[in-house]
């Protein structure tokens, strides 16, 4: 084993993953916030930081406070209980037309990003089998390259793969897509450059691995993952949760009336 390998073994060693609770959405959505503020299509999203702070703080913890109720919400939990890294699911065939119409129109002037991000998401879906859509998979930046996203991925893979269901995953940042790539995602389809000079989105999918294969390819620990995940249903318009309500009812944050 390599030094850095071994480096990445003891790290991950110390860190249990588990499913998350409705007490720790304001927890996950701070370290996804850090992890994905500066990412190269937030940064085209909303290119203002200061807006792009303010709007996905509020984004955010509705996110998680959604996919808690119809995905899954995974998080890593270091030695002294802190949350250092989450990994957020949903079946790729649910849409909530409703929400995201109302999301565009409190988007401000963003909403033609957005809505055109959106497009392009669920053209890419249209090229791969239905299953779980990785949304994001973010680590606490004093946890990176310790083997914390791994132990994400490898937790709701050993699920999957019981039940035979694909993972797909639309990857702009150079780190997903060779994380993605270790955990066995290929792309799915040719990327799709956003327009306006924007990066490129790399849509990756995962087949189900056949019984007795390991889930991943980085060392460390395979923790038990819990056993709730069901097949999606294409269709399926599940109601805003509680934190989305929240945020599409909320004043919309902003600096001079930008946002």
């Amino acid at each position: 084993m390599t030094t850095r390998s071994a480096a990445t073994a003891a790290n991950s060693a110390v860190v249990q993953v588990r499913p998350a609770n409705a007490g720790e959405v304001d927890r996950i959505a701070r370290v996804v916030l850090n992890a994905s503020v500066d990412t190269v299509d937030s940064a085209w999203l909303v290119d203002d930081r200061p807006d792009r702070l303010a709007m996905f703080a509020i984004v955010w913890p509705a996110v998680v406070d959604y996919a808690l109720a119809h995905g899954r919400v995974d998080v890593a939990i270091d030695a002294p209980g802190v949350v250092v890294g989450a990994a957020i699911w949903l079946p790729s065939a649910v849409r909530d037309l409703d929400a995201e119409r109302q999301l565009l129109a409190r988007a401000g002037r963003y909403a033609d990003r957005f809505r055109r991000y959106q497009d392009l998401l669920i053209a890419q879906q249209q090229t791969v089998p239905t299953g779980w859509q990785l949304i994001t998979v973010a680590v606490q930046h004093g946890r990176r390259s310790q083997g914390v996203g791994s132990a994400l991925l490898r937790y709701r893979h050993v699920v999957l793969d019981r039940y035979g269901l694909p993972a797909y995953v639309a990857a702009a940042a150079a780190s997903l897509r060779n994380l993605a790539r270790r955990h066995g995602y290929q792309p799915a389809s040719d990327a799709v450059l956003l327009p306006d000079g924007g990066p490129a989105l790399w849509p990756m999918a995962r087949q189900p691995a056949p019984p007795g294969t390991e889930p991943g390819t980085d060392a460390g620990p395979h923790p038990l993952p819990d056993d709730r995940t069901d097949a999606p249903h294409p269709g399926h318009e599940p109601t805003p949760g509680s934190r989305q309500r929240a945020w599409l009812a909320a004043p919309r944050p902003s600096r001079g009336g930008r946002l």
